[in-house]
């Protein structure tokens, strides 16, 4: 569909153009809330949110880009430059939050010892990854990026969409949302079926694409929220939870590989019990996965998000928080 733009001032209300203008303004705001607070914080959760934040500013983008406008600040590659140097951080923290539970297991001396230098070690490659971060959040990416979105908010620009009836947009936004996930080969379905016990050289690509594309869409379904049936809530809440299995699987194998990268430590010899710990675990969070996804891949092949889309949806007024508002965290892959 050709985006021929059109000035649209003031949205009438009850149109796709004016939710996505106030959805879009209201997420690219909160950036810069959640930026200063990472840089005046002393624990990870406010690094957590912004990235809660990117993701929903993201979402807003992937729903409603048949339908805005998007100014030259405000595109993706813009958030994904403001994303990495958070990422490297994040990683690390969640595995030190892994490690220092894993100090509750029935460890050995010599194992306490192991894991007290691995947590050291850890914490040394943190402390320059969090002076990149804080050196790139002290600039101005962050106020950059929002300043786009309240600059565009003011005079904003929609395609042919923007002034469609909310009412009849929506659905079709939300289902083609639902499609990319229903279609992202990570389900595998129809071809050699994963195994029923995890293998001890799992590949977790697929998946972890699949955990990703969850997350979009679990946005995007819930930017909508007060807009559609109670249904698809109970629905967006069992897509958090596949997306939190896939997210604890992806967190074990970034444990995993960091522990790898500790040259002198052997995790059958130095670790055993947290090794079979990490093995249990990632079985567990196995089976979870496959009975999550026999939920989705019905006989019929009918995606159960896309039954509880309702053909039509309330306008009304979407109910925006003015305090940022934190996620909590159901796993520590978000």
């Amino acid at each position: 569909m050709a985006k021929s733009a059109k000035p649209l001032v003031l949205c009438q209300p009850g149109t796709v153009g004016a939710l996505a203008a106030e959805i879009l303004t209201h997420q690219a705001g909160r950036l810069e809330t959640w930026a200063k607070r990472v840089l005046d914080a002393t624990d990870p959760e406010p690094l957590h949110q912004l990235r809660v934040s990117l993701r929903r500013v993201r979402a807003a983008l992937q729903l409603f880009d048949l339908v805005v406008q998007i100014p030259k600040g405000g595109r993706v590659a813009a958030l994904k430059a403001i994303g990495r140097p958070l990422g490297a951080v994040r990683d690390l923290d969640v595995s030190l939050v892994a490690l220092a539970e894993a100090k509750n297991l029935n460890l050995t001396p010599r194992e306490r010892s192991h894991l007290a230098h691995v947590c050291e070690h850890l914490q040394q490659q943190r402390r320059p990854a969090a002076a990149v971060m804080h050196q790139f959040l002290a600039g101005s990416s962050v106020a950059d990026y929002s300043q786009a979105w309240q600059t565009w908010g003011i005079t904003p620009r929609f395609t042919d969409l923007g002034d469609w009836p909310l009412a009849y947009a929506l659905p079709h936004l939300l289902r083609r949302a639902v499609g990319d996930l229903a279609l992202h080969p990570g389900w595998q379905p129809g071809r050699i079926p994963y195994p029923q016990t995890c293998p001890e050289d799992v590949t977790l690509a697929l998946l972890h694409g699949l955990r990703r594309q969850c997350k979009w869409t679990r946005y995007q379904l819930d930017l909508a929220r007060p807009h559609y049936s109670p249904a698809l809530a109970d629905q967006v809440a069992d897509l958090a939870r596949l997306q939190d299995t896939l997210g604890q699987l992806q967190d074990g194998q970034v444990l995993r590989h960091l522990l790898r990268k500790q040259g002198h430590l052997s995790m059958k010899q130095d670790l055993p019990t947290l090794r079979h710990h990490l093995d249990d675990q990632r079985e567990s969070l196995w089976q979870q996965w496959l009975a999550q996804r026999n939920h989705y891949l019905r006989p019929a092949g009918r995606h159960p998000l896309l039954d509880s889309i309702p053909q039509g949806i309330t306008t009304g007024v979407l109910e925006l928080q003015d305090n940022p508002g934190a996620e909590s965290t159901p796993s520590t892959s978000v």
